[in-house]
Formats: C-alpha cells, structure tokens, sequence
C-alpha cells in the first residue's frame, strides 16, 4: 500500500488488508466481528431461541435398561472360571439387530410402529464380562420396552441351551464315574473289615486255646510236682525198709524169716511204685514239652495273623484316604456342576427413574457454540464479499 494513497474513505476499511504485502493482524479479525456484530449476536439468538423452542416440546426419553452375564460353563484346571461366551460377542449381536425380528414376530411389533430397538454397551475398563441392554423410549412406551428387553434376554438365552444342557451332562458322567468308583472303593473296604474281623475272631479263639493250655500246663506242672513228693516219699520209705532188712539180717540170733519175705514185698512193691511215678513224671514231661511247643506254634501263628491284620488296616486306611478324596472330588464337581447356568440376568429389566432425554442443556449449548461460530464465518465471508466488491473500482480509478 502507497503511503500517498488517501485511507480516509469510510469503505477502506474493505480494503487496507487485500491489497498485495499486507499482513492481516488479530486487530483486522476483531475489526470486522466488531463490524458484523449485530448479525452475530441477533442470529445467534435467533437460532438458539428455535433451539429452545424445539428442544423443550420433545417428549421425553426414559431408559429401559438391564445387565446380563454370560453363563458359566465350568472351571478351568486352576479354578478359573470358563464363560459360554463373552461380553463383547453377545453385545456384537445385539447391535447388529440379529435378534429383532424374532423380538417383534413375538411381541407381534410393527416395524412401522416400534422403532426403539436394544443396544448393547460394555465395559472394558474394569475388564468385566456383563453386558448392559438398554432402549431409550418416551415414557409410555416403557413397559412395552421392558416386554422387548425380557424377550431378548429369553431369546439369548435359548442359544446357549444346548451347550448348558451339554455341560451338565458332562458333569453328571463325572460324577457318576466318581459314585461308582467311591462305591467301588466302599466295598472293598468292606470286605478288609470282614477279613480284619475274621482273622480278630481267629486271634481270640487262639487266645483261648493258650488259655485252655495254659490252664493244662498248669496243671501238668502241678501233678509232676506232686509225683515228685510221691516219688520221695516212696523212696524214703523203701529205703527204710532195707535199713529195717539190714537191721534184720545183721541179728546174731537170725533174721525172721517171715519178716525179711515182708520186706521184701514191701521194697519190691516200692520199688515198683516208684517207677511207675517216674513213667508218670516222664510222660507228664513229655506232654508238658509237647504243650509249650504247641503253645509256641499257636504264638507265631498269632502273630502271623496280627501281622496281616495291621497290612490290612494299612489297605484299609489306604481305601479311606481314597475314599474322602473321591467324596471331595464328587463335591467340587458337584459345585461346579451348580455355577453351570445360562445367561445371568444381574438386573431385571427397569425403568429409569429420571428421564435421560432430551439433553436439553447441552443442545442448547450446541446450539449457542454452533450458531456463534456459524455466524462468525458468516460475517468474514460476507466482509470477504464486500472487500471484492470495492476493490475492484478502486483498482480501475488507480489506473
């Protein structure tokens, strides 16, 4: 721009920033916002004012809303649980509207007549596995929402019955290889107890047969000492007799006849009385000897027994700590077989107590914001318009 240019014309203000060199400032884009700030302002609220008067006769929107869960369908070797699908499968058919034709054939919906369809929303920041079901209706419609959601979650449902059903069923054949194994286990527990008891029974009756010999060895050791003292006395006796016989035939005046022959029936008689106690004693020893090797042999028999008892007690205890771990494992299938279910419906579907629509300040904030720079770009373009239109006499008066 020409410093001898005459700026004073009141339609410069179109032109000291098109002409070629010029550098457009803050103050230029003030200057002509400045300008145009009647249209700014009263377009501005003009639009927000149709805003205001369209925002606040919308009816308002409630919140038909539920949660759902995939079911369980066991649990992992580490005790995990294993879902029979996840959120985001389930939330991705649902926006993809796969379940509403079979929701309105139902519920006998027109397409014409109900247009407010579930949506699926998750949460991925907290890593859950529930999925949110929402419809967003005018009040009175809320109930017929709630029917739509209640047949979806029916519907869903029904795709995950025969993998449920499946499951189950894999748990009940576990659970009934593990009955027949405790069962398997009960009985040859009890058939130790049986071999335990009859092995008891025949310990006894060996106990009782010691006793018995016992009370017999006794009495064997009692008759050899008293054979003993009969066998003493018969000795003494007979050896007073010869001292008598000796005495008898040592007389000078001769032995009676008579009474040496009596002596000598007696001593013969002794003689043979004492035999006979020592054939007793021995043969009593003989039995006596017999007796305790019986009795020995009935001892290492007992003991023998014993010995395989307490093998069978340990068998048996080996059965009990396989029995209560088969009743644990039958106990954790069966808890596990319990948390297997379709989907978990968290919330039922409801209605939300406050209305979630329209949202009446933020469009009209919208509105405010938009209409504002709206308008702004009206007015630099319009300033743009003007500034062509007087450049162009000024450039012929120039030349």
């Amino acid at each position: 721009m020409k410093s001898g240019e005459d700026n004073s014309s009141p339609r410069d203000g179109y032109t000291r920033y098109t002409e070629p060199g010029d550098e457009i400032t803050l103050a230029d884009y003030l200057q002509v916002l400045w300008k145009w700030k009647w249209l700014i302002v009263i377009g501005t609220l003009a639009v927000v004012a149709l805003t205001i008067a369209y925002v606040y006769q919308l009816p308002r929107v409630y919140e038909v809303s539920a949660v759902v869960e995939p079911g369980l369908a066991g649990l992992n070797d580490r005790g995990d649980r294993l879902f029979l699908d996840n959120s985001d499968n389930i939330a991705s058919k649902i926006n993809e509207k796969t379940y509403n034709r079979k929701i309105s054939e139902e519920l006998n919906l027109e397409p014409e007549q109900w247009s407010f369809w579930p949506e699926a929303k998750t949460d991925r920041r907290t890593k859950s596995n529930i999925v949110r079901v929402l419809i967003e209706s005018p009040m009175d419609q809320a109930d017929r929402g709630k029917e739509v959601l209640s047949s979806l979650i029916r519907m869903i449902a029904s795709d995950y019955e025969k993998e449920v059903n499946y499951n189950r069923s894999r748990y009940e054949e576990k659970i009934t290889l593990k009955r027949s194994e405790l069962k398997n286990n009960e009985s040859k527990k009890k058939d130790i107890d049986r071999q335990i008891e009859i092995r008891l029974n025949s310990i006894k009756m060996k106990q009782n047969e010691i006793q018995a010999l016992n009370d017999r060895l006794d009495g064997m050791n009692k008759r050899i000492e008293e054979l003993y003292i009969e066998s003493g006395n018969a000795k003494a006796n007979t050896d007073q007799i010869i001292s008598l016989r000796k005495d008898q035939l040592s007389k000078p005046a001769g032995a009676d006849a008579l009474a040496l022959l009596l002596y000598s029936n007696t001593i013969q008689q002794n003689i043979a009385y004492f035999n006979g106690i020592n054939d007793q004693i021995y043969l009593l020893k003989t039995e006596l000897k017999d007796g305790q090797f019986r009795k020995e042999k009935i001892n290492i028999d007992m003991d023998s027994i014993m010995k395989e008892v307490e093998r069978m007690k340990l068998t048996k205890e080996g059965f009990d700590t396989n029995i209560e771990d088969i009743q644990a494992q039958i106990g954790r299938l069966e808890s596990e077989e319990d948390l297997i279910g379709n989907l978990r419906v968290i919330q039922a579907p409801q209605v939300s107590l406050e209305p979630v629509g329209p949202k009446k300040i933020k469009i009209t904030a919208l509105a405010v914001l938009g209409s504002l720079f709206g308008f702004m770009m009206l007015a630099f373009f319009l300033e743009y318009l003007f500034s062509q239109v007087i450049k162009g006499p000024r450039q012929t008066s120039r030349r």
